[in-house]
């Protein structure tokens, strides 16, 4: 029903002049901007799980973590955290890989009975059967609107294998990526995607990854290496969080990145599962913006949006800066960090600092006046 009414107001709003239309699109999101800076909570909110990993990627900003082999908040934790986290709408569950975590559906369940509606997880897709075992339970436990599972392939299986170090790896993330396309079947609340980190380890046969992994017929994102200090600029020393990758790999040159924008283009017009839709041109087009002139082009609304809980219980308004607070200190009320003193400063240092993480750029997008007037009135994207 919402989708359908979405679809109504957009088919209205493309119907009456340009003009107007931006208008009222201007208006409706000066609106929607007041409102998220009232929020007690945010929107949606990046949860680690646990610190295990199968895999030893080479662009991991999460390495130095992943050494301790320890999961995030226990379940109870958890529960008390629930507590103060009503409004939430959106969690991203990371780790680490979110499937080693035992209790991984049942989190899923505890978050949907607060009346969470979208729950995106992403994989490294090596634990085919686990995945799809629990994948499976969600789907017959909640009745999410929407359940997002996003399998990472960086590359053809060599060049997959050789940056996660895992020997096997991409046909596993293959078969798992069938299994669960397999279970869309039944469930079109399953959403199944291939992400893929762009850098000079894969550019080389990217193209041939494209056509390759636009077999599977599911959507393929795309985004940037990155860190506190790797395509992330105007973070002081003092409120940076020491997440860089394990191999700094970043492409070299601004003709390096054009070369890219210019592949993906190309390859996406020559097939019609590289979801290289406005999304997706955007969220690229603004990263090597970024990347270019090391401004941001549009306001970063972290600590508003969204923001981060990590496994030991610090709380960041994004993953790049420093912990503002821990939720043990103060019996899991989320909401005494996250308006805290110490958070408020962080979000105004956030006014001056930009990067390229593709979770607050799609954020960002959409509170963009001259962004959702692309999307919503020049573009042909089809809601």
């Amino acid at each position: 029903m919402k989708k359908k009414l979405l679809k109504l107001g957009i088919d209205l709003l493309r119907a009456v002049p340009e003009r107007e239309a931006g208008a009222i699109i201007g208006r409706i999101n000066r609106f929607r901007i007041q409102r998220i800076r009232k929020r007690r909570v945010p929107m949606a909110l990046i949860l680690f799980v646990t610190n295990r990993c199968n895999a030893a990627c080479n662009h991991c900003f999460y390495w130095k973590e992943l050494s301790r082999d320890t999961d995030g908040l226990s379940v109870a934790q958890i529960k008390k955290l629930l507590e103060s986290l009503r409004g939430l709408r959106q969690i991203l569950l990371t780790g680490g890989e979110p499937f080693l975590r035992k209790e991984i559906v049942e989190i899923v369940t505890l978050f949907r009975s607060i009346g969470v509606r979208s729950i995106t997880i992403p994989t490294n897709g090596i634990l085919t059967e686990r995945i799809t075992d629990c994948v499976s339970r969600i789907l017959r436990s909640t009745d999410l609107d929407a359940l997002r599972i996003n399998v990472s392939m960086d590359g053809t299986r060599e060049t997959h294998d050789a940056i996660r170090n895992t020997p096997g790896c991409y046909d596993r993330a293959r078969e798992t990526i069938l299994r669960l396309r397999n279970l869309r079947q039944t469930h079109r609340n399953l959403q199944v995607s291939v992400s893929t980190v762009l850098s000079r380890e894969n550019i080389a046969n990217l193209e041939e990854f494209i056509r390759e992994a636009g077999k599977l017929r599911v959507p393929l994102m795309f985004s940037f290496i990155r860190g506190a200090d790797h395509n992330s600029f105007g973070i002081a020393p003092e409120n940076r969080k020491d997440f860089n990758p394990r191999k700094s790999e970043t492409i070299d040159g601004l003709s390096g990145f054009d070369s890219v924008q210019e592949i993906l283009e190309r390859e996406a017009k020559a097939s019609s599962f590289a979801s290289w839709n406005i999304f997706q041109q955007l969220k690229i087009r603004y990263s090597i913006d970024i990347l270019k002139n090391r401004k941001n082009p549009l306001t970063c609304l972290a600590g508003h949006v969204d923001g981060v809980i990590h496994g030991n219980g610090d709380v960041s308004i994004c993953e790049l800066t420093r912990p503002v607070g821990n939720l043990k200190s103060v019996d899991m009320d989320f909401r005494k960090v996250w308006w805290s003193e110490e958070a408020n400063m962080m979000r105004e240092f956030a006014k001056h600092c930009c990067c390229i993480h593709g979770c607050n750029l799609l954020s960002n997008m959409q509170y963009d006046e001259p962004t959702l007037r692309n999307i919503l009135l020049d573009s042909d994207y089809s809601f």
